[in-house]
């Protein structure tokens, strides 16, 4: 299971890499005004794929027949049933997206990316059923080979096209490239039937996650488009550059932490002992990944945004460690997201993210009393703090999880993230000893909270006797 879990974190870690090199490359080849229209192309397939997920793919890892050829062609139905009704609101929507970010000669690429929910929907799900068996050599394959394969067009699309269009095409190859690849490295073959009674559950399972879609989407993609839409494209280019580089990561790590956990803890869903052992350890981990990720931000991003992007986005430096803390708090809520889903408890994470939804209204108000960009990153931080610890109680709560045993990791990664705050916040000398200094503080830090973290240490000292052992399944946790 050790040598699963490596492979899956640096496979997701590879197509993250690609990816960002993708973008850092269109920014680079293009001004800042076109990569910022480029940008809102990702906020609207967010709006498309957000707010029409009944998160069918995680339903056939987390159900006990998901296994079953009835139930695979079921939810194969469905989800493209879903993913037609996506493209037509899309093809739809494209014109007042358009006018939206005031650019409506760009409608017809709006139109165009109707396409990309279209081919989503008709992908093959064999790929998540072998998820079950904690086999993903599949969807790997079929993730790496789309990412290479569009960011491989990504340059000559650009030296050729010279605008946002290149990162246009690129998006359509690559959700073309992952559909094919899909039905190709299948061992089942490809079928739609309908079935009642999995469509009722697949309506129970998912209807708290498509409001939570919504949520996401709007929290996701919300700040981007008060950027665009209330302060200016170049703006935007600039608040889309830092936030590629705090998204890249961050998405790496809850796809990791979420294909590795959940079918686990779906396994012990019905034993509480062996649950709350391996909930704390998943949990602990999130939270350690998501301030480590954060304090790396603060060693190395002002040199990340200079090397990557070049002088012309300057401007996003002093955005980067602040939304780094705000998905730092994400990836942190991941945690608890893995198990209450695994729990079938689909509204935890609906109505953690309505409170971190709270946030962009006050956003928006701040905006109109003139307030910036930075402003809308503070509130941010704020609503997913609140919205990872309401997710703890509710937790708590409803499942009779334990909260003592996160007590001292969450006080300590707070301190963590106050610390990245306030280094963003005041100026400080660019020397060897400065940065030392910081390096010297996040080693402490980072010392410290795994120190705080039992449960995690237990469960990783139990995946390594396992793999020195030879196997075995890793499902229980030791103590």
């Amino acid at each position: 299971m050790l040598k699963q879990a490596l492979s899956l974190s640096a496979s997701n870690g590879l197509i993250a890499l690609v990816n960002l090199f993708r973008n850092i490359l269109i920014a680079r080849l293009i001004s800042v005004e076109d990569f910022g229209i480029a940008s809102t192309f990702a906020v609207t397939m967010s709006l498309i794929e957000m707010t029409s997920n009944f998160a069918l793919d995680r339903m056939l890892v987390q159900t006990s027949d998901g296994g079953s050829n009835r139930f695979q062609s079921s939810v194969q139905m469905l989800q493209a049933a879903r993913g037609a009704i996506g493209a037509a609101i899309m093809f739809l929507a494209a014109g007042p997206i358009a006018v939206l970010f005031g650019v409506p000669d760009v409608a017809w690429a709006y139109q165009l990316l109707a396409l990309v929910p279209l081919l989503r929907g008709l992908a093959h799900f064999d790929m998540f059923r072998l998820q079950r068996k904690l086999e993903f050599r599949t969807i790997i394959c079929v993730e790496m080979g789309a990412v290479f394969l569009a960011t491989a067009s990504a340059f000559p699309l650009s030296i050729w096209l010279q605008d946002y269009r290149a990162m246009l095409w690129v998006l359509l190859l690559q959700q073309s490239t992952y559909t094919i690849l899909s039905h190709v490295l299948a061992k089942r073959r490809y079928r739609w039937s309908f079935d009642s009674i999995v469509a009722k559950r697949a309506f129970v399972f998912g209807w708290p996650l498509l409001l939570n879609g919504i949520l996401m989407f709007t929290i996701f993609q919300g700040d981007r488009v008060l950027v665009g839409s209330m302060i200016g494209m170049k703006e935007l280019g600039w608040f889309s550059a830092a936030l590629t580089l705090a998204i890249a990561p961050t998405v790496v790590i809850g796809k990791t932490l979420d294909s590795f956990f959940l079918p686990q803890l779906s396994r012990v869903q019905s034993k509480p002992e062996e649950f709350g052992h391996l909930y704390l350890a998943s949990t602990q981990a999130a939270l350690f990944a998501g301030v480590l990720l954060t304090l790396l931000a603060v060693l190395l991003g002002e040199f990340l945004v200079h090397i990557l992007y070049g002088a012309k986005y300057g401007p996003a430096v002093p955005l980067l460690v602040l939304l780094f803390i705000a998905q730092g708090l994400r990836i942190g809520k991941a945690g608890p997201a893995i198990a209450a889903t695994a729990k079938a408890d689909t509204k935890n994470p609906m109505i953690a993210n309505a409170c971190r939804f709270l946030a962009l209204p006050v956003a928006w108000l701040a905006l109109t009393q003139g307030g910036g960009i930075m402003t809308i990153i503070y509130v941010a931080i704020a609503g997913e703090a609140l919205a990872l610890v309401v997710s703890l109680l509710m937790l708590h709560k409803r499942q009779n999880l334990p909260l003592k045993p996160l007590s001292i990791p969450l006080a300590i990664s707070a301190l963590a993230y106050g610390v990245a705050a306030s280094n963003s916040l005041i100026v400080t000398e660019n020397s060897i000893e400065a940065w030392a200094a910081q390096a010297a503080l996040t080693v402490v830090l980072i010392a410290a909270l795994m120190w705080s973290m039992r449960d995690l240490r237990a469960w990783v000292q139990h995946m390594l006797s396992l793999h020195r052992s030879g196997g075995g399944k890793a499902t229980n946790q030791t103590h």
